[in-house]
């Protein structure tokens, strides 16, 4: 008698575990397949073009994000589906100058604050708020800055102490490299630290443009 008792006890629980790791998997599955119906078809981005995987999986997830090869990826497909591609559930790419001017300059499009959430640590400003009104404000105080004519203006100090600059030393350290090894360098070839080269040379342009002098 007792151990008929404890056969069907054990019956009773193997079978509410059974009911509710059914219970759970139909969840599972009814929110997997829910997902997959909205963002491949329900979604309002269902209409854009791009591969079927990038329709249901968040674009982090993608190696090509993983292994430096992200802007070759997007190139492709931009390439086979055009200039609006979306390359995730949630993440759009455009190339359509139309669509940009669009998306960046008209007031009136809805930007999504989470998506300048972790780039806004002081305050808000023309490139990190959500606001219309914000970044009306902070345009007009910076447009004379990059209006045509000053950005034409730019472009022989942009010249002389960013590009200029960084072929001369280059050309330098290639030869002070060269005279070392006691090889010319365009036959032996040199090691440069390009990061370090380009890091300076930028900084130089920056700052003769905001403070009138390269430090």
């Amino acid at each position: 008698m007792a151990k008929s008792a404890l056969l069907v006890l054990l019956g009773r629980v193997i079978g509410a575990e059974l009911s509710w790791l059914t219970l759970l998997s139909t969840a599972l599955a009814v929110a997997v397949v829910s997902w997959v119906v909205y963002y491949a078809f329900l979604s309002p981005l269902a209409r854009v073009p791009g591969p079927f995987i990038c329709r249901i999986l968040p674009a982090y997830l993608h190696p090509s994000l993983h292994n430096g090869s992200h802007y070759l990826w997007v190139t492709e497909m931009h390439r086979q589906y055009g200039p609006i591609v979306r390359i995730g559930h949630e993440a759009v790419t455009v190339t359509d100058r139309t669509s940009i001017r669009e998306i960046y300059q008209n007031y009136t499009f809805i930007k999504a604050s989470k998506w300048y959430r972790g780039i806004d640590q002081f305050a808000q400003g023309m490139f990190t708020t959500p606001h219309a009104s914000v970044h009306k404000q902070r345009h007009r105080q910076m447009e004379p800055t990059f209006s045509r004519r000053s950005i034409h203006e730019m472009e022989g100090l942009i010249l002389e102490f960013g590009s200029a600059s960084l072929a001369t030393t280059l050309a330098r350290q290639c030869t002070a490299e060269a005279a070392v090894s006691g090889d010319a360098y365009d036959k032996a070839g040199v090691e440069v630290d390009m990061y370090t080269v380009l890091s300076h040379g930028t900084l130089d342009a920056i700052t003769r443009l905001a403070f009138g002098r390269s430090v």
